[in-house]
């Protein structure tokens, strides 16, 4: 029993072990069409990409709302490929040295620029399951107001689209990709393995996603040893010798939003603070014994701390729990 009544909150909780989950997922259907999708805007940082660039322009072509690309000096068909996409609204040419971190921190000025709400930020060489075209909408407007945040499985394809690694060093691992945007999120100023999501982010409002990212970064011996030189050249007192070592290399089959990694299609967790607020909106509401929800709202309002009354209100009428 938690200090907040009798309902016992564990942080991580998931809808189905929730009474009411029953109605869940067409409540969250109905929710988001009752309301305008935010804007996505991907953005990616490119250079000499022209065979990904039309993988990766086509998957987002079908649920993002606009795509930046950045372009480090590229000198094949990069950037005419980037432009001959409609979804394309902007392409900005970088020349000088790479400096992961301010390229970074250009992409998200620019997502701004251009109204984003949600920013996604990819690789030329990562696509995500084909699944996320159905799925963005719920998580661009999850039930759950405190996500804002999803980290994505990642997994290292090998030789092909078959087959991804499972080994030490290049088994899946959870990366940050999609964001709600905050005014005040800013990316690091290293000039190499900065990373794509920014290092003030809110980590308890991070959820895991049952999309999974897939990346051909590393995909065959030649391009492991390209991306070996590139680091080794940038950051020469690291040891990289990992990225070439292929002596114990294991490979899972990849299946289309099944097998290893693929959690499911389950909602994703809600957070204690939003589950607590449910609860205390329900165990209210169930006794007033009122008819019109004029007074419902007034009542409750009255009776609830003011700045938790309306999240109270919405959370349980959106989960059913009166």
């Amino acid at each position: 029993m938690d200090k907040h009544g009798d309902f016992p909150i564990e942080e991580g909780l998931i809808a189905r072990d929730l009474v009411f989950n029953r109605p869940l997922r067409r409540l969250r259907i109905d929710y988001c069409k009752t309301l305008s999708k935010p804007r996505l805007v991907a953005y990616l940082i490119v250079r000499n990409e022209e065979a990904n660039m039309p993988r990766a322009l086509d998957a987002l072509s079908r649920y993002a709302d606009s795509v930046i690309v950045l372009d480090n000096g590229s000198t094949d068909a990069t950037v005419d490929i980037c432009k001959s996409y409609p979804v394309v609204e902007l392409v900005e040419y970088h020349p000088e040295p790479w400096h992961e971190g301010n390229l970074r921190n250009r992409a998200l000025t620019l997502c701004r620029s251009v109204g984003a709400e949600w920013i996604l930020s990819l690789d030329a060489d990562e696509v995500l399951e084909e699944i996320i075209v159905e799925e963005i909408n719920s998580l661009l407007m999850p039930l759950d107001p405190w996500i804002d945040t999803y980290a994505f499985y990642l997994l290292n394809f090998w030789e092909g689209e078959e087959y991804f690694r499972v080994d030490e060093r290049w088994k899946p691992t959870l990366r940050i990709r999609l964001f709600r945007d905050r005014p005040h999120y800013f990316c690091g100023n290293a000039p190499t393995h900065v990373g794509p999501n920014p290092v003030n982010l809110h980590w308890k409002r991070v959820r895991i996603s049952s999309i999974r990212l897939r990346h051909w970064g590393y995909c065959d011996v030649d391009k492991a040893r390209a991306k070996y030189d590139f680091y080794t050249s940038k950051n020469p007192e690291r040891d990289f010798s990992w990225l070439i070592d292929q002596s114990n290399v294991r490979l899972e089959k990849y299946v289309p939003g099944e097998g290893s990694y693929s959690i499911g299609r389950l909602e994703p967790p809600l957070s204690a603070r939003f589950l607590r607020e449910c609860f205390l909106a329900g165990r209210w509401l169930r006794r007033c014994h009122l008819e019109s929800a004029e007074n419902v709202m007034e009542s409750f309002v009255k009776n609830c701390p003011y700045a938790a009354a309306s999240r109270c209100l919405r959370a349980g009428y959106m989960l059913g729990v009166f």
